[in-house]
């Protein structure tokens, strides 16, 4: 078997301290096919001390638990992001704008680049059918783990929210670290996903993309 072109990424989070009990809170990393289906992608890792699949626990079933803990690390291996970039794969592709997107707003930097995205949540699986769901997410993040096979600079406008999105990525596979602002006597927010070494991500309780 070849080796991945993809390299392991261990990726690590933190979240709202946890002191309860409750099993079953889960951090997922999913993504989306060119039809729109969610994917799992499978990764290993958990709160600290577990191990397991894609569903990777960090509320543990069982007492004793840690007090107050709120990091967790997930493991995603070269094999498995690379088979997002297979021509089977999950969504790298040609980039496309959301539907709403004003009308020669779009620019892309080189033009024919392609694109994958990685999103992450913690939630509990309420349904047992493996895949996030809105109503079961507790924490998720606007950081995405992206992949180019270009350095490019993409930007669009987006009429609901009112927002300029400027993105910037690296060649291969980095983290896109989201941040965002609405400018003083402005009605137009500015919003930035821009690649960083830094594999650290903070998952907090569910926020629109005007939040930062």
């Amino acid at each position: 078997m070849p080796l991945p072109t993809s390299p392991t990424f261990s990726l690590n989070f933190s979240y709202p301290a946890q002191a309860d009990t409750t099993p079953g809170l889960t951090l997922a990393a999913y993504s989306y096919t060119g039809a729109g289906r969610v994917i799992a992608i499978n990764g290993y890792g958990g709160y600290p001390g577990s191990y397991g699949a894609y569903s990777s626990p960090i509320t543990p079933a069982t007492s004793p638990v840690p007090v107050n803990y709120n990091l967790a690390s997930l493991y995603l291996g070269g094999y498995t992001l690379d088979s997002l970039l297979s021509p089977n794969g999950a969504n790298c592709q040609s980039f496309r704008p959301p539907q709403d997107a004003a009308l020669g707003s779009v620019t892309v930097t080189p033009a024919d680049v392609k694109t994958c995205y990685v999103y992450f949540v913690a939630y509990t699986d309420s349904n047992r059918n493996g895949l996030p769901e809105s109503s079961e997410v507790r924490y998720m993040t606007h950081d995405v783990l992206s992949y180019a096979d270009k350095t490019v600079t993409l930007s669009f406008l987006t009429a609901a929210p009112n927002m300029k999105q400027t993105w910037n990525f690296a060649a291969g596979w980095s983290r896109a670290a989201h941040y965002v602002y609405l400018p003083d006597d402005s009605a137009t927010y500015l919003r930035s996903l821009n690649s960083d070494p830094v594999q650290r991500y903070e998952l907090h309780e569910p926020t629109p993309f005007t939040s930062q």
